[in-house]
Order: structure tokens, then sequence, then C-alpha cells
């Protein structure tokens, strides 16, 4: 099936957001057409909430204005407004059926809210519709990565290439995959390919100091982090990384700043708060610990990380029943994580429960033995 005309004229999707750009008019708008006109010239200038506004007169002038439908849709995608933008490509669907461009950025509005199966059901249908899909597959490989489904990653990320050997961000994301399938030999080949394709890939430097910070060369791991950073200034996960690679390598100080400025950036990214109380626990300083991990639990009370931190932090301030609590807590998220048994036995010991510490011994000298 071909793309209709209206999205022919959006052009190629190469990023999670593309405008039509259309020269505005200095009259007032009159018509549909002219307030789409000028809600996309808004919008190229990142005035999302008059290209909103404009868009909206748009359709309702004419009630079958895909394009406007379409990038509203966008427009509310730029704001993280993924609901309204989600009902708009919803129309813009039903309005145009073959209009790959709207499943596509649907699909990325799904992806964005973590409704992954969503997304790639949105992704297949593009790639059912466009004559030599990159973007779909792309995407959808970046949507089964997140599902944890590596292999059908790679296999998309592998399609993509073969449609663009140009696409640097196949390569850099199949690296990760197949860093994640333990494959790191192949993994670096790919995250080399999408730099040499293209030097400025923030992202083919933060995977790149991904799989060197899991293979225990923390210095090169901080080094391209940085990379990433000179790329991509604001990226509030980038700053995590790298203050975990810090911490790895014993720097405590400059990881808590990163993970400061990983916060500033994104205030609720629990990652960073997480990072940050291992940080000052290892600095000694219990209180900040316990404050961080609280906000981290706070806001992912499904991770085991911070429940073990303030354990720690409230083990080493003499507090043994709250940390036991903390333990047992992260034991129940993660149960095979042997750590938390041998943390867990030290506490029940100053309290004088041998039994119990005995039994916690012997859970993590078998887990450790896997």
């Amino acid at each position: 099936m071909k793309h209709p005309e209206w999205v022919k004229k959006t052009g190629s999707v190469s990023a999670v957001l593309v405008f039509l750009f259309i020269c505005g008019c200095s009259k007032p708008p009159k018509s549909a057409a002219d307030y789409y006109n000028r809600g996309a010239v808004y919008a190229n200038n990142g005035e999302f909430d008059k290209a909103i506004e404009d868009f909206s007169k748009a359709v309702e002038l004419d009630p079958k204005d895909v394009r406007s439908y379409y990038n509203r849709g966008l427009s509310y995608g730029a704001k993280s407004a993924y609901a309204p933008a989600i009902e708009d490509f919803s129309k813009a669907i039903a309005i145009a059926p073959g209009s790959g461009l709207a499943y596509l950025s649907r699909g990325n509005m799904y992806s964005r809210k973590g409704a992954y199966d969503l997304a790639i059901e949105d992704y297949s249908r593009e790639i059912e519709i466009a004559s030599k899909p990159v973007d779909a597959y792309y995407y959808r490989g970046r949507a089964y990565a997140a599902k944890g489904r590596q292999e059908a990653a790679i296999e998309d990320f592998t399609r993509a290439i073969a449609n663009d050997p140009r696409c640097s961000g196949a390569y850099a994301d199949r690296g990760l995959a197949y860093y994640n399938i333990g494959e790191q030999e192949m993994a670096m080949i790919d995250v080399s390919k999408a730099l040499e394709i293209n030097p400025e890939l923030a992202e083919g430097y933060s995977i790149r100091g991904t799989i060197y910070m899991g293979t225990g060369r923390g210095a090169l791991a901080i080094d391209a982090f940085t990379m990433a950073l000179a790329m991509a200034p604001k990226d509030a996960r980038v700053y995590a990384d790298r203050g975990r690679a810090y911490a790895g390598e014993g720097q405590y100080a400059p990881a808590i700043d990163d993970f400061s400025r990983a916060l500033a950036l994104e205030p609720k990214l629990s990652g960073a708060y997480s990072g940050r109380a291992a940080a000052y626990l290892k600095k000694g300083d219990f209180d900040k610990a316990i404050e961080d991990s609280a906000r981290a639990i706070a806001l992912d009370p499904e991770s085991a990380e911070p429940y073990y931190n303030r354990g720690l932090a409230r083990a080493y301030k003499g507090e043994h029943d709250r940390a036991i609590e903390d333990f047992s807590s992260a034991i129940a998220i993660s149960p095979r994580m042997a750590s938390l048994y041998y943390s867990r036995s030290l506490s029940y010991r100053e309290k004088g429960e041998s039994q119990k510490a005995a039994a916690d011994k012997k859970k993590y000298r078998s887990l450790a033995k896997k």
C-alpha cells in the first residue's frame, strides 16, 4: 500500500516528532487551510499551545481535515500530553486508514507511555503500509527491547538497517540488545559502526558507556558518557549513568554531583535518587542516604535497590529493626538477590536472633554459589 498524498507531504520520519512546515500568511486566517498553515508555522517554531489552538480551529471548520488532527497530535506529543495526542492520531487514522505516519506517531506515543504492546501493534500496521519501512522497524525494535525481547529487537533493527544502511540509531540500539544477551563483541562492533556513520550520535556514546560499565571498564565508561553529554547536555539519564560509573570507580563526590544534575533535569528519576543514596552511603552520610532512598521508593516502590540502600543506612545507624524491615521488603521484590540475605543476617545477629541469622546466612551461601 502507498501512503496517501497528505502523508507524503510530511516527509520521512527520522525522529519521534516531525512537523510539516508551511509558510504562513500575514492575513488573519479565515478557512481551515489558513488555520492549518498558521498552526504548522507555530509548531515548527516550538509554539505548541498556539499551534494546538489553530489546528483546533481548523478541525472545527473542517472535521475531515486529517492534516490538522495529525499535526495537533504531534503538538500534544511535544508537550508530553499523550492521551490527547493518541486521540488525534486515532481520528486521523479513522479518516484516512492508510495513513501510515499516524500509526507510527501513535505508536511512539504508546511507547512513551510504556504501553509497548499497543505500540508494537501500530508499528506493525505501519510496516504493512510502508513500501520500505525503516522507522517502524526501528521503533518496534525499541519497543521489543523495552519488553525484554532482545532477539526480536535485534531482528527488527537488522531489518531497519537492511532498508537504510546509514541508520545509525538502529546500529546503536542493536548493539545494546546484543550486550543485553551477552554478545559483547557484537555489541561493540555495532556501536562503533553507529558512531562511524554519525560521530555526533549521543546515544551511541551512551550505549558504549553502558557496555564499558557492564564489563568493568569504569574509566572508559566515564569518558564515553562525557562524550554523550557533550552532544546532549540536558540528558538526565546520561548524567545518572555517569554518576554510577563514577561511583563504581570510588569517586563519590562527582557521582553525587552527576546524580544531582540528573534530578535537576528530571526530578522524578527514581534511579538517580537510588544512585545518589548509594553514594551517600559510601561516604558515610547515612541520613541523606535514607532521605534519597525514601524518595526513590515513593517514585518506584517495585525496585529493590532503594530498600536495600535504606536498610544498609539504618543498619549502620544501629536501627536494626527498621533495617530488617527494609531488607525484607527488598527480598520480597528480588528474592534471588544474595546480598539481601547476607545483610539481613547481620542485623538479625546484632539483635541476638541467631537462628534467623543462620537461616539467612545459609540462604545467602546457596544463592551466591549459583
